[in-house]
């Protein structure tokens, strides 16, 4: 929470007060504008897999609670050619006539299907248009995992 800049600007300030050689610190993958601005300061930037057990439950229901962040973020000739579903264990992404099927639940670990929406770089590479759209949404903003319940 708060501005991005000035949390970029303290970190050289920190490490001299502080007698440090670095500071680690967790960013989501959803946060672009630090992750962006980390890196125009030449920060290092490692990608880290998304660490428990999580799936997806009903994504249908989740992207129809996220509509409102979908429209800011999507032309709407793309948001009225996007569709979620969720059969058993599958995740159904579709735009148009593109479709991709990621697992939803996965034991021990992130699905491919979470690891998609809530970012990693360990999230399946989706090409054509359907990745175009997606890469606009996903990763989602969320609070860090075990931090909140959400």
């Amino acid at each position: 929470a708060g501005s991005r800049s000035a949390l970029v600007e303290a970190v050289p300030l920190l490490l001299d007060a502080a007698k440090l050689k670095e500071i680690v610190m967790s960013v989501l993958g959803s946060d672009r504008e630090l992750s962006y601005l980390l890196s125009r300061r030449g920060l290092a930037l490692e990608p880290t897999p998304i660490e428990g057990t999580h799936g997806l439950l009903n994504l249908p229901g989740l992207m129809r609670d996220m509509r409102q962040y979908l429209a800011a973020r999507l032309p709407r000739a793309d948001l009225r050619r996007l569709s979620f579903g969720q059969q058993g264990d599958t995740c159904t992404f579709r735009l148009a006539h593109e479709r991709l099927d990621l697992d939803a639940l996965q034991a021990a670990s992130a699905s491919r299907a979470a690891r998609l929406v809530f970012g990693s770089p360990e999230a399946p590479s989706v090409g054509g248009e359907l990745g175009r759209v997606l890469t606009a949404i996903f990763p989602l903003p969320m609070p860090m995992p075990g931090f909140n319940a959400v």
